[in-house]
């Protein structure tokens, strides 16, 4: 292969990951703690985490709280909410709505230890993305395509829902 058919191969790769890969606004990490550093350095992770996951393009919006309200329709919102618990465990919930599709998915998990959080991002981004698809999926092979305004299978802007099990 010549330099000028590798160039145009490559081209061709990069402009079929603009096309199909879907937006994704990250916003700030929602949180009681006062430790302002380690919720930033959380929210820089699985800010890099997610230019690891194919599929997605990231724009930053670290600077500003999700607003439904004020959030793109035609994008992925996502946002972390990180909260100590009262027995000095962390409960880290992970967001991700899809305003146009009244869609929202989220992940929460309780961790013995804050680094755990750290450690387990990526894995917990792909979860979550892998089960949003997997609603695409559902609500598809049910009704052959979306419906006008599906039911949220689950409704985080209440409590958060935790897992029985602590992490460790």
């Amino acid at each position: 292969m010549n330099k000028k058919q590798a160039f145009l191969t490559f081209i061709f790769l990069f402009m079929q990951t603009l096309v199909f890969a879907v937006p994704v606004d990250f916003y700030d990490t929602l949180t009681s703690s006062g430790d302002s550093n380690m919720i930033k350095m959380t929210t820089d992770l699985f800010f890099n985490q997610f230019h690891s996951l194919e599929g997605y393009t990231v724009v930053d919006r670290r600077g500003k709280k999700y607003n439904p309200e004020e959030a793109p329709k035609s994008t992925i919102a996502f946002y972390a909410e990180i909260n100590e618990d009262k027995d000095g465990s962390w409960i880290c919930t992970l967001n991700a709505i899809k305003s146009d599709e009244n869609r929202h998915v989220n992940s929460t998990k309780k961790y013995a230890s804050y680094y755990k959080i750290l450690l387990d991002a990526k894995n917990s981004l792909e979860n979550l993305f892998s089960n949003l698809s997997e609603d695409f999926l559902d609500d598809l092979a049910t009704n052959g395509s979306f419906s006008e305004n599906p039911v949220p299978k689950e409704d985080t802007f209440t409590e958060p829902r935790v897992s029985d099990s602590v992490l460790t």
